[in-house]
């Protein structure tokens, strides 16, 4: 398949790159912001010194490709081509520039081109995309497919090929894609819309307004794709949507302070820039700066009141600063935006808890699973409440549904109440098998006051050391 695409481009490709160099554009320092003009001039004057050089012009590409000044950016990336024929870095950004102006063939082809010198995910889902805009579903699918094979954890990849099995009807092995890029890219909007869609045309109503309702307050956000390359280039534009795109990475990543800084330029940039506040009320409250983040959250308030992350954020901020009453008003606040966000109800129920409005809590933490049936938290704390009702029958069931998400630092916690439940169901042998997994994750993330909790419970039900 691969060669009957190359076939199929080839004459595009000659079209495209081969012959004769364009002319350099014309550069104009004072065209660029002034944060760009150093760029600017130092490109400028490297070719006019030495015109052929192939890196030059293809940072001057770059530059304005960052600007959206896509004529001249291809001129640059062209010449790079011509004059850097074995560096696969230029045709690659050809194509990004090409499919970024709208030429969705000619894209194809050189990304095509880039991966004649070595395979390279970013470049197999960029040419998926190109294909797919192009209505080459088939080679499309092959595209996903060999990304998927060098990076089985690309959320664009997992995307795009669930778009086009979603489109031929095959609804559980989409939602089963979709599902998997979900757990590696929850901040996008669009996976979580793909997902809904195709939950919708399987007849699972309810985890479909689940994931619409995700959808909206990630407003359909793309999965960023891990692409150091094209990172350069939108890396000499700053501006703050980039910064927050490179933010979102960062706190991503764990390192929540750095997040901070690139969200604080975006605001410098642009003051009522909404989307950098709203990440700076979360990231500044995980650092504990709740002033600050309630600076952050009355601006965003002045600009955009009607963004569900915001009041969903400052919640978070709220409980953590331990005032349930405001934080309570904020998920409700979130939830008038959008009623079908799952968290949002199972932190109202937690702080409905928390204040002993025990009936407000179990209905919200209920309404919760009914929009995601999946939801762990939701139904820990509702299994919990089962086990000390005495009804550890209804419990089993929902902690063991409460595994099915991917392991992490929590995991201990469920198996561990999984084991209690089946102590009390009288089932000895389920109760030691769910405590000894307990205790493998519990030692694995590191919670050594659990792990002996496990370990004394164990050796009190088998008489071991």
């Amino acid at each position: 398949m691969r060669g009957a695409v190359l076939a199929a481009l080839g004459g595009v490709i000659l079209a495209a790159c081969g012959g004769q160099a364009p002319p350099l554009p014309q550069v104009s320092v004072a065209d660029f912001p002034p944060a760009a003009q150093p760029e600017a001039r130092q490109n400028k004057a490297t070719l006019e010194n030495d015109p052929k050089n192939p890196n030059a012009n293809a940072r001057l590409g770059m530059l304005f490709h960052a600007y959206e000044r896509y004529p001249e950016a291809l001129a640059c990336y062209r010449r790079a081509v011509e004059f850097g024929p074995n560096d696969p870095r230029f045709p690659y950004l050809e194509g990004a520039a090409l499919m970024a102006n709208g030429d969705a063939n000619g894209a194809a082809a050189a990304f095509e081109r880039a991966l004649s010198f070595a395979p390279h995910a970013p470049a197999f889902i960029r040419l998926g995309q190109a294909l797919a805009a192009a209505g080459r579903t088939e080679d499309s699918r092959k595209a996903f497919e060999d990304a998927l094979q060098l990076d089985p954890n690309a959320p664009a990849a997992l995307l795009g090929l669930a778009r086009i099995v979603a489109a031929e009807g095959e609804s559980a092995e989409a939602i089963a894609l979709l599902e998997k890029a979900v757990r590696l890219a929850p901040d996008s909007g669009a996976v979580h819309y793909a997902l809904g869609s195709a939950q919708r045309d399987a007849g699972e109503e309810k985890a479909s307004r689940h994931s619409f309702g995700m959808a909206e307050r990630f407003q359909r956000s793309q999965p960023v794709i891990d692409d150091p390359i094209l990172d350069q280039v939108y890396g000499l534009r700053r501006d703050p949507a980039w910064l927050v795109l490179e933010g979102r990475k960062q706190e991503a990543q764990g390192d929540v302070e750095q997040a901070v800084k690139f969200y604080q330029e975006a605001v410098d940039q642009s003051p009522d820039f909404a989307p950098a506040h709203v990440s700076l009320v979360s990231t500044l409250g995980l650092l504990g700066r709740f002033a600050d983040a309630e600076k952050h959250y009355h601006w965003a308030l002045q600009v955009a009141p009607g963004l569900e992350e915001l009041h969903y954020n400052w919640g978070i901020v709220l409980a953590e600063h331990g005032d349930p009453e405001a934080a309570a008003q904020s998920f409700r606040a979130a939830l008038q935006i959008n009623p079908s966000s799952a968290d949002s109800h199972f932190n109202l129920g937690s702080m409905l808890a928390q204040m002993g409005q025990e009936t407000e809590a179990v209905r919200e933490l209920q309404t919760a699973v009914d929009l995601n049936p999946g939801h762990r938290l939701a139904l820990f704390q509702l299994a919990q409440r089962h086990i000390r009702a005495g009804r550890s029958d209804q419990a089993i069931p929902m902690l063991v549904r409460a595994l099915d998400a991917p392991v992490d630092a929590r995991t201990a916690g469920v198996l561990y109440a999984l084991a209690d439940a089946y102590v009390r169901n009288e089932d000895a042998a389920n109760a030691v098998a769910y405590l000894r997994q307990a205790l493998e994750v519990a030692v694995e993330f590191g919670n050594q006051p659990m792990a002996d909790a496990i370990a004394q419970d164990l050796r009190g039900m088998t008489g071991g050391p």
